[in-house]
C-alpha cells in the first residue's frame, strides 16, 4: 500500500508540471481512506460518485483564498494506483470537518509564510489602542434615541473567520459601547469552534492573535435555521428607531443554475434570496448596515436592498457576485481592514498608517471604512439614498449634519467651558495687575517730564532710563503679554491638533463614486 500511495503522490505532482501550473502555489492532499463503489463526496455545489475502489487526491489551486475558488480532484484506482480521472470543482469535500485520514503532502510559499506569523506582543484591546478614542477624548457612543443591535454570521468557519468576528466583537464592545446582549453570533456548529486549515490551530484554544481568551459568545449554528432564530428573537425587541449591523463571514459561491449567490452554512448552503426574505420578517426599523466578506458576497446586495425593512440601508461586500475574496492569517484582509478603520487600530495592534477619518471628526462612517479597505479585493456597495453611507455610524443609529455636531458639542462643552473660565479668571487677574503696572509707568513718566522727579528717580524696573527707553520698554512688555495671551488661546483650539492629525489617505475611487451619483 505504501508503494501505491507513493506512486499516486508522484503522479499528482507531475500533472501540475504537465499542465504548466506553478507547484509552489498549490496545496496537494491525499486521503488515505479507500472510497468504495457507490460512495459519494459532497462538494457543496457538486457531487463525486465512485464507480470503483479509489483513492482521492485534492489540489487547492489558490491557497489562502476563501472558497469558492478553483480546485480539482484526481481519482486513482486503489488496487494499482492507476490514474482514473480529474474532476474540476470549487469547494473541498471537507468544508465542515477535516478527516483524520487526510494528509497534506505538498504545501505552498503562501502557507509557509502564514505559519511564520507569531502572535502579537500586546493584547488586542481596541478600547486602549484605538486612535479614535485617544483623539476624541470621549466615548464614541451617543445616547440618542434608538438601540443598536448586531448579528455575526459564519457557517463553515475556519479559524481566521472566527478571528475576524472576535476583533469586530471587541471593537463594538470596547470602542462603541455596544451591549453584549445585543450582539448575536451564529457560528459553525453552534459553539466557539471551527474547521482548521492546515496552517491554523484547532479549537478549543485562546485567541491566536494575542493569546488572550476569546470573548465572543456564540448563540446558534451558522446556518439558515440559526439566523432565523436570531431574527425571531430580534423581531420581539426592535423598534422603529433602532438600527442593525450585520456582518457575514466564511465562504460563499454562485449557483449558475439558479442564477443566485449563496453562503456556506453548517449542514447546507444559505441562498441570497432566502437570507433577504428572512431579514424582511423584522419589523420596520431605522438603519441597516450590512458588511459581507465571503466570496461572491456581491450577489446578496440586490436581494437585501429590495427586501430591507429599514428606512435607511447600506450594504457593502468584499467582492462582486462573480469573484472570490482573499483569505489570510490571522484575518481575512478585507474584513480586517474594514474593522481596523472602525476600531482605530490594526488587527496586529499597530496604529493605522493612514487615516480612515477623512473629515477629522473621529466618527468613522460606513463610507470611510469602505474607502479605507478599498484597495483590498474588489469591494462593491449600494445604499438606499445618495451618500447615505457617509451618515451611517456604529456610534449611533442615526447621526448626521448639525445633529452630530450638537451631540459632539454637548460632550466636549463642559471641559471647554471649564478651561475658558479658568483662563478668564487668570486673565482678569493678570490684566488688572498689568494695567496697574502700566498706569504706574505712565504717572512716573509724567512726573519726570514736568521735573517733579530727578533724572535717576524712575518707575519700577526703569532705573537709569530715559523717557524714550521707558516707552520702548512699555511697548515690549505689552507685546510679550499679547504673545502670552495668544499662546493661551492656542490651547483652546479644536481637540484634534494639526500636528496630531494623521495624513489623509487619497481616495482611489472618488471618480467611481461621482459616476455612481
Amino acid at each position: 500500500m505504501d508503494e501505491i500511495i507513493k506512486k499516486i503522490k508522484e503522479h499528482a505532482k507531475a500533472t501540475l508540471v504537465e499542465n504548466k501550473t506553478d507547484r509552489r502555489e498549490n496545496l496537494i492532499y491525499i486521503d488515505h481512506k479507500i472510497f468504495k463503489r457507490g460512495d459519494k463526496l459532497d462538494l457543496v455545489n457538486n457531487t463525486i460518485s465512485f464507480e470503483q475502489r479509489s483513492y482521492v487526491v485534492f489540489i487547492d489551486e489558490a491557497p489562502g483564498m476563501n472558497w469558492a475558488h478553483a480546485c480539482h480532484y484526481l481519482l486513482y484506482d486503489a488496487e494499482k494506483g492507476e490514474f482514473i480521472k480529474r474532476v474540476d470543482a470549487e469547494f473541498p469535500y471537507f468544508m465542515e470537518k477535516r478527516p483524520k485520514t487526510l494528509e497534506l503532502f505538498h504545501t505552498s510559499r503562501t502557507i509557509t509564510n502564514f505559519k511564520r506569523k507569531k502572535k502579537i506582543k500586546v493584547p488586542l484591546n481596541p478600547g486602549e489602542l484605538s486612535t479614535w478614542r485617544f483623539l476624541s477624548k470621549f466615548p464614541l457612543h451617543f445616547t440618542r434615541k434608538g438601540r443598536r443591535y448586531a448579528i455575526f454570521y459564519s457557517g463553515h468557519s475556519n479559524c481566521r473567520h472566527v478571528n475576524d468576528m472576535e476583533f469586530l466583537y471587541r471593537t463594538l464592545i470596547d470602542v462603541y459601547g455596544f451591549n453584549s446582549e445585543d450582539i448575536y453570533v451564529v457560528n459553525y456548529d453552534g459553539t466557539l469552534n471551527w474547521n482548521p486549515e492546515s496552517w491554523e490551530p484547532a479549537a478549543p484554544c485562546n485567541y491566536p492573535v494575542d493569546g488572550t481568551p476569546f470573548r465572543l459568545q456564540v448563540n446558534d449554528e451558522g446556518n439558515r435555521t440559526g439566523f432565523q432564530n436570531v431574527i425571531s428573537d430580534l423581531a420581539s425587541r426592535m423598534g422603529s428607531a433602532d438600527c442593525l449591523f450585520i456582518h457575514t463571514n466564511n465562504h460563499g459561491g454562485y449557483d449558475y443554475s439558479k442564477n443566485e449567490g449563496f453562503m456556506s452554512g453548517w449542514g447546507g448552503i444559505y441562498y441570497a434570496n432566502d437570507f433577504a426574505s428572512d431579514l424582511a420578517t423584522l419589523p420596520n426599523f431605522n438603519t441597516l448596515l450590512v458588511m459581507m466578506e465571503p466570496c461572491h458576497a456581491g450577489a446578496f446586495i440586490d436581494p437585501i436592498m429590495l427586501n430591507s425593512p429599514a428606512s435607511r440601508t447600506v450594504v457593502q461586500a468584499a467582492v462582486p457576485w462573480d469573484e472570490g475574496s482573499a483569505g489570510g492569517w490571522f484575518f481575512d484582509p478585507w474584513a480586517e481592514m474594514w474593522i481596523s478603520a472602525m476600531a482605530g487600530v490594526r488587527g496586529d495592534g499597530t496604529p493605522l498608517l493612514t487615516s480612515a477619518d477623512d473629515n477629522l471628526d473621529t466618527l468613522i462612517s460606513a463610507w470611510e471604512a469602505f474607502d479605507f479597505a478599498y484597495s483590498i479585493d474588489n469591494p462593491v456597495m449600494d445604499e438606499s439614498s445618495v451618500d447615505l453611507s457617509e451618515n451611517v455610524f456604529l456610534s449611533q443609529c442615526e447621526l448626521k449634519g448639525i445633529e452630530k455636531l450638537k451631540e459632539y458639542d454637548k460632550m466636549k462643552e463642559f471641559d471647554k467651558i471649564k478651561e475658558i473660565k479658568e483662563f478668564d479668571k487668570i486673565k482678569e487677574i493678570k490684566e488688572v495687575k498689568e494695567f496697574d503696572k502700566i498706569k504706574d509707568y505712565y504717572e512716573y513718566g509724567k512726573m519726570y517730564e514736568t521735573g517733579q522727579l530727578p533724572y535717576r528717580q524712575t518707575g519700577p524696573g526703569l532705573e537709569h532710563t530715559t523717557p524714550q527707553i521707558y516707552t520702548q520698554y512699555q511697548e515690549q512688555d505689552i507685546g510679550n503679554r499679547i504673545a502670552r495671551l495668544e499662546a493661551m488661546f492656542d490651547k483652546l483650539s479644536p481637540f484634534i491638533e494639526s500636528k496630531s492629525r494623521p495624513n489623509l489617505k487619497k481616495s482611489a475611487h472618488k471618480k467611481e463614486k461621482q459616476d455612481k451619483k
